[in-house]
Formats: C-alpha cells, structure tokens, sequence
C-alpha cells in the first residue's frame, strides 16, 4: 500500500523491519523486499542501492507482484541504475556476468544494449539509445522524476571511464567520440569533473589536451596507514571509557 501511494519513507521503514523477521528467507517475501527497496532508493535518488536491490531478481518476479512493479521495469530500473553509479567492474560482475539480471534484461533489449555500450566504451551508441529511451522514461511511474539525475550520472561516469585508460587525452577527440560540437564545452564538462575531484588532472587550454595527474601512491599509502590507526585509536579509546563507566 506505501509503495502504491508512493509514501516511500514508511517502504523503507517497513523494509527495515520485515528483512529481521525469520521467514523474510522465502524466495518471494525476499524479492518484494528488494523491489519496495529499491523503488524507494530510487526515490532517495540512492541509484547505487537501487541497482543493487534490482539485478538480483528475476524477471519471474514480477509474476507475483505485478500489482507494483513488471518485469521490463525491473530490467530498466536496474539497467540504468547500474550505469548511473557502478564502476566498469561491477557493472561486469553484477550485470554482464550476472546470469539471472542478463536474462532478466532480454526483456529490455535497449537497455541491455546501453550496458554493452558503456562497457565497451560505444559511446555515442550508448547516448544515442539513451534519447530513444527518454519519452518512454519521461512517462514512467517510477522513474519520471530521475530521468535527468541519472542521464547526468550515466555521462560523468562516462567520461571518467573514457580518461581512465590514459594519461594524456586529446579534447578534441573526445568531443568527437561524444558528438559535442564545441570543444570547449567539453573542456568545461571534464573541468567540471576536475574540479569535483572525479578526475586527477589538468587541462592545457591552448592545445585542448588533459593531462592525467600522477598519484604518489607512497603517500596515499602511508596517508591510508595514518587514517587507519586513527581510527584504532578511536576505537580504542571508546572502549576504554565504556569499560570504565
């Protein structure tokens, strides 16, 4: 009833509660569970929570709870949440190499194709199919609201992935590969990231060329290290008060 009335708090809430009841481990409690958690971590704009809820489910889901959610939905939600928030890694273990969401994704062959492409680095395919994608998205119950918040996700990440294979990138040729027609509207969309942190490098505005920005992982080893036993000192320190009182 919360999720059909879309008070997504109380869903969570719920959620919360009945994943500590024993019998939660019957297969379709589990997976109304994880349908009405991710719906609401959609909602809390939580895409990466949500893409994990979603692509472990299968399609015959939807069978029992088609009063709330469908099997094109539950490829879709979890398609695009997982390419607005996982890295090219888990979007291989979690989507690509993941028999049940694969199958579950056959449902949605346009979306299965934008992971392919995004995996693969297609990226104008991946963005071309993502404008065909967007008057059915715009009309979705769910998903309306988000459709520019995860268009904008999927693209940073796009164009982190893009830089991160090299050292020195050419803005040209990544305007190119990314259909922007004015280069400098592509060295502002990657300053963007720069300045975000998402990115280590800098732009030569002259010559249109990023350069990568070399980690000193010696320090951001000994700064790990450093944190770490920061954090044991902490820990240890509560202990202690508590043993105390």
């Amino acid at each position: 009833v919360s999720v059909e009335s879309e008070n997504f708090a109380q869903v969570q809430n719920y959620v919360a509660k009945a994943t500590q009841v024993p019998d939660v481990e019957e297969p379709m409690v589990a997976a109304k569970l994880a349908c009405a958690g991710g719906l609401a971590a959609i909602e809390a704009k939580k895409y990466k929570l949500a893409a994990e809820k979603f692509t472990q489910l299968t399609v015959e889901v939807a069978s029992g709870y088609d009063e709330v959610i469908g099997a094109v939905d539950i490829a879709t939600y979890g398609g695009l949440c997982a390419l607005a928030s996982f890295d090219r890694s888990e979007l291989k273990t979690h989507v690509l190499e993941n028999p049940t969401f694969r199958t579950a994704m056959e449902v949605t062959p346009e979306v299965r194709e934008c992971v392919e492409d995004f995996y693969n680095s297609r990226y104008s395919s991946l963005f071309d199919s993502l404008e065909r994608l967007r008057p059915q998205l715009q009309l979705d119950l769910h998903l309306h609201d988000h459709v520019e918040s995860l268009y904008d996700c999927i693209r940073r990440r796009s164009l982190i992935q893009y830089c991160t294979p090299f050292s020195v990138v050419d803005l040209r040729k990544m305007a190119d590969a990314f259909r922007v027609d004015d280069v400098l509207a592509m060295e502002r969309e990657v300053g963007a990231l720069i300045a975000d942190d998402k990115i280590a490098a800098r732009i030569d505005s002259q010559r249109k060329i990023l350069h990568k920005t070399k980690v000193d992982e010696r320090a951001a080893t000994y700064e790990d290290a450093l944190e770490a036993g920061r954090l044991f000192t902490k820990g240890v320190h509560a202990m202690l008060l508590r043993g105390s009182l």
